[in-house]
């Protein structure tokens, strides 16, 4: 019988010892993760916590300050500024008091020198986190800027940004400010007859009250642009247009307002911008002109011995191509008889002419122009 109460006192020792040791590892090892937010339902705080680091930071972006933006996927963000590693922050749902009662749900931040905004713990998160259970807000988490092309429309978005936009603001890379060439929907009652058929002082009569008319019709989404403290570079003097420089979360908001019909990379480089602001619509400038590759044309062969009997074989049997793709940008120029300079049979890289300030305007929005600069590229030389 001794042995029997031994045994018995044995058993239930390790029976007790068991049951903490399952509830020590349930609330120490098991953490809960979150879904995407129903607004509608009653919220219970839970935390996410990613197994492991996704980044190791060897260089740095720029920080972040208290209450500054942060992307969805964007990484090595610095956002100690106002949250240290190791530190929770928390979303509140739109009913709820931020610092009062708990939290909707806390995010870790392991390395507040090396911030991942990962897509798997904030999308669907969007907006402010609050440092621990403070009202005090560490940052703004926000979606990638939308793509407004034309197929991906929904009511109220009236902007559309072309790729080269689109391929900025959607960087991984943090971008502060972007220069964007804005174009407006076309005024009704605009005349865009160039007045090539005009005598020369009728000519500058007609663009003098064409520009007033632009001028005019552009005025309020330049002071829309300028209340907001952001950059117009130019306004357009016989085209709807204006170039903007500003942040990617204004260029998404700019591109909601309904005169807007397009937001792009401008073909214009800054120095030239500068100089078209001193300059009449008619007054002309020494510019060159780079194309786009024409759609459809042959691809050049390219085996290390590319004579110039291969290089005009080549022209020649791609100058309709060429031809087709250009016309509408040389035609203009021609018309006017300006000095239109260009090497090969036919211009298929580029060129360089006197043209006047309101062409460059309307070469800014064709997709046959790739850049324009008062530099002369070499390969024009």
């Amino acid at each position: 019988m001794e042995m029997t109460g031994k045994r018995i006192c044995l058993l239930l020792f390790l029976l007790v010892f068991i049951i903490i040791a399952g509830v020590w590892t349930v609330q120490n090892g098991n953490f809960r993760t979150t879904s995407v937010p129903n607004t509608t339902a009653q919220y219970t705080p839970v935390d996410f916590i990613s197994p492991t680091p996704v980044y190791t930071c060897t260089e740095y972006h720029s920080s972040i300050p208290a209450e500054g933006d942060v992307f969805l996927g964007e990484s090595r963000l610095n956002v100690s500024s106002a949250i240290s590693s190791g530190e929770f922050v928390s979303w509140y749902n739109n009913n709820h008091t931020p610092g009062v009662g708990s939290p909707d749900s806390r995010r870790l931040v392991r390395d507040a020198r090396c911030f991942f905004v990962n897509p798997d713990e904030y999308l669907g998160f969007e907006g402010k986190w609050y440092v621990g259970s403070t009202g005090t807000v560490a940052f703004v988490v926000r979606k990638v800027i939308l793509d407004f092309r034309p197929e991906n429309k929904t009511p109220g978005q009236s902007g559309i940004f072309d790729e080269g936009v689109l391929a900025m603001l959607n960087s991984t890379n943090r971008i502060d400010s972007v220069r964007t060439w804005v174009e407006l929907e076309e005024p009704p009652g605009i005349q865009r007859e160039h007045g090539l058929n005009l005598t020369p002082e009728e000519r500058i009569l007609f663009r003098e009250r064409q520009r007033a008319g632009y001028l005019n019709y552009t005025k309020p989404i330049v002071d829309y642009v300028r209340t907001r403290g952001y950059v117009v570079d130019y306004i357009g003097q016989t085209t709807p247009v204006i170039e903007v420089f500003a942040p990617p979360p204004f260029l998404e908001e700019l591109a909601q307002q309904p005169c807007v019909r397009k937001i792009g990379v401008p073909k214009t480089t800054h120095p030239l911008i500068k100089e078209m602001l001193q300059r009449q619509p008619d007054d002309t400038l020494d510019i060159s002109v780079t194309f786009t590759k024409p759609p459809g044309v042959t691809q050049m062969p390219d085996n290390g011995s590319f004579t110039e009997a291969r290089m005009t074989a080549y022209y020649s049997e791609n100058r309709a191509v060429f031809r087709n793709h250009t016309l509408s940008i040389l035609d203009p120029l021609k018309k006017m008889n300006a000095s239109v300079r260009y090497l090969g049979p036919y211009p298929a890289t580029g060129f360089w002419a006197d043209v006047p300030v309101y062409l460059i305007e309307e070469y800014n929005s064709r997709p046959e122009v790739s850049s324009m600069d008062r530099e002369i590229p070499a390969y024009l030389v």
